[in-house]
C-alpha cells in the first residue's frame, strides 16, 4: 500500500522575492502532496473558490484541492494500491468512494512540516522587515520556498528537494528532514 499525504491552506500573503513578503489583495489556496514511497511531491495553487461568501478563507476548499491533486497524481502514476491521507474530516467525507482517509494533524507531520516551512517564510520576512540590516545570501531551501510559493503547479523529486533532504534553518530551530526517516516514523505511528 502506497501512502500519499496531502494538505491544503489558504493565505493572502505573497512572496515578491526571496527576501520580501507582503499581504496581497486576494486569497490563494495552495495544495501540497507528498508521496515518499515514489519520491514525488506536488504543489499547486489557485484563487478559484478560495473565498467564502462572507469573504473569509475557504480552508476546506483548499483541502479538497489537495485531495484532488493527490488523486490526480496517483492516477497519472498508475498507482493501484494507494491511500490518500488528509487531516480535514470535512474534505475526506466528500470522497466516500475513493481511497481517502482522515488522519489527525499530528500524524500528518511530513506534509504539514513541508507546508508550514513554505508558508512561514512570508510571515518571518514581514516580522523582520526593517529589523534585519543585511541578510545572508539565499540558501537552497529559501530559493525552493520562493519557487514553490509562487508556482501555480509544480512537481518535484523529494530526494532532490532542499526542504526534504538538507538542513533547514528556521528562526527557532534547525532540523534535518530525511524522507526515509520520516517515512519510517510515519509507519511506526500508524501501527
Amino acid at each position: 500500500m502506497i501512502s500519499v499525504y496531502c494538505d491544503g491552506s489558504v493565505t493572502d500573503s505573497a512572496l515578491t522575492d526571496i527576501y520580501e513578503s507582503s499581504v496581497g489583495s486576494e486569497f490563494v489556496g495552495r495544495a501540497v502532496v507528498i508521496a515518499p514511497e515514489i519520491d514525488l511531491g506536488v504543489i499547486k495553487q489557485t484563487t478559484e473558490g478560495m473565498v467564502t461568501a462572507r469573504g473569509t478563507p475557504a480552508s476546506e476548499n483548499a483541502e479538497i484541492l489537495a485531495i484532488n491533486t493527490a488523486l490526480g497524481l496517483c492516477q497519472r502514476e498508475r498507482l493501484h494500491d494507494f491511500v490518500v491521507f488528509s487531516d480535514c474530516q470535512g474534505a475526506v467525507r466528500r470522497f466516500p468512494e475513493m481511497p481517502v482517509e482522515w488522519r489527525r494533524r499530528d500524524k500528518m507531520r511530513l506534509p504539514n512540516d513541508f507546508f508550514d516551512k513554505t508558508l512561514r517564510r512570508g510571515s518571518y520576512l514581514r516580522r523582520t522587515e526593517g529589523k534585519v540590516q543585511r541578510r545572508r545570501p539565499p540558501q537552497a531551501h529559501q530559493i525552493e520556498i520562493f519557487e514553490l510559493f509562487n508556482a501555480h503547479h509544480r512537481e518535484f523529486r523529494l530526494s532532490e528537494s532542499p526542504l526534504c533532504t538538507g538542513s533547514v534553518t528556521t528562526p527557532a530551530t534547525t532540523r534535518r528532514l530525511s524522507v526515509r526517516a520520516t517515512v519510517e516514523q510515519l509507519a511506526r505511528r500508524s501501527e
